[in-house]
């Protein structure tokens, strides 16, 4: 694999309606190597076991605080300690303990030692460090286990859903690229150096060819494998796959739907008229080799989302929009091994991500504003 490096250089992420779709961003530099394509295994829409059912036992909840209008929660993460870090839309994130106490607000808010503009997502960095983005403060900040600031890393451009294989040499995110060699790509390989993160290959399934009123190169979700290397789910299509250290796919799946369609992020949706398209939010594999994907998608009453934007609006702020009422989850899970689906459900919850230990972080079915997480863990029964 032919691999070059690209300094990532300043642009601003604009922030969409729904925290879920990501940030779009560019980044400058010469071309970086593609992964060498397969064919993908189209997987039969129904589930091969009739008696398998999928079970949810709350664990912990934890209590969000009354401290703004606006706290809807994008992404948990767990550390080594067992801490939950909770992410919240536009706003400052929370640590809570391993019991669901909450520890502390990480802030204020700012650009000084310690501060945070907008905290979207943390990877965990062996053994006890915790590696928190901020898009708007362009930077990553990484904490020590007493949560001190130790280091600091240029990101101008905000790295969606990164997972860290080796640190500082290995990290790999999905971020939209706009040079002409490597628009529709979205998944790149980074490293740290210089004070500042570097990708060094960007590459992705398919061949990489734009779609017309789609978002260029599209979020992908990324999630460990049991064998070296990571997993990968467009956050809009049912396409998922598995991918070598070497950034090389080993087996891809399509999941074929009755209808045949083939989703898409488009641009053009009437989001008054129109439901939502499903969008895909995690994907994990767990210790039997099964492979767990979390789809969002409409609720029956899905319009209800939308009823405190006010009619004259072209253009629906994320601030009022509930976007746990809009959606709610369908569970997946996937044997690579047969390329077969073994079982779906259908959830009233609201599903974030999936976390260590086939845990996931969930909103419950409620009407009004969210004012706690509730931590599950999955399990296959049947199987």
């Amino acid at each position: 694999m032919k691999l070059s490096f690209l300094s990532i250089r300043s642009a601003r992420p604009p922030w969409g309606a729904f925290a879920i779709i990501g940030f779009l961003a560019a980044i400058l530099g010469p071309e970086g190597g593609h992964a060498q394509a397969v064919t993908a295994r189209n997987v039969p829409f129904d589930p091969i076991c009739s008696r398998c059912t999928i079970t949810s036992h709350s664990t912990i909840n934890l209590q969000l605080p009354n401290d703004t209008s606006d706290q809807f929660p994008i992404r948990v993460r767990i550390d080594s300690k067992g801490r939950y870090w909770v992410f919240r839309r536009q706003n400052l994130a929370l640590v809570f303990d391993h019991e669901g106490r909450l520890i502390q607000e990480l802030g204020p808010r700012g650009l000084g030692l310690g501060e945070y503009l907008t905290p979207y997502d943390a990877a965990i960095v062996p053994p006890d460090s915790v590696l928190v983005f901020d898009a708007l403060a362009e930077r990553a900040t990484l904490l020590g286990p007493g949560l001190a600031p130790a280091r600091y890393i240029g990101m101008p451009v905000a790295l969606s859903s990164p997972l860290i294989l080796s640190w500082p040499d290995f990290l790999v995110a999905s971020a939209n690229i706009s040079t002409p060699a490597s628009a529709g790509w979205p998944l790149h390989t980074v490293k740290v150096a210089a004070g500042a993160f570097v990708v060094s290959n960007s590459f992705g399934s398919g061949d990489g060819t734009l779609v017309p009123h789609s978002a260029p190169g599209g979020r992908v979700l990324l999630g460990i494998s049991q064998r070296p290397g990571f997993w990968s789910a467009g956050a809009y299509g049912d396409i998922v796959a598995q991918w070598s250290l070497r950034a090389d796919v080993l087996r891809e799946f399509r999941i074929k739907h009755p209808d045949g369609q083939i989703r898409v992020a488009s641009t053009q949706r009437n989001w008054r008229s129109e439901p939502p398209p499903p969008v895909t939010v995690s994907v994990a594999e767990d210790h039997r080799g099964l492979l767990w994907r979390l789809v969002l998608i409409p609720r029956p009453d899905w319009q209800d989302a939308y009823s405190a934007v006010p009619l004259n609006l072209s253009e629906a702020p994320a601030s009022i929009v509930k976007v746990h009422v809009l959606f709610r989850t369908m569970i997946e899970v996937l044997d690579p091994s047969r390329s077969r689906v073994v079982a779906r459900q259908i959830v009233d919850d609201y599903a974030i991500n999936m976390l260590p230990g086939n845990r996931v972080a969930l909103i419950r079915a409620i009407k009004e504003n969210p004012t706690s997480l509730s931590i599950s863990r999955l399990n296959l029964v049947g199987w």
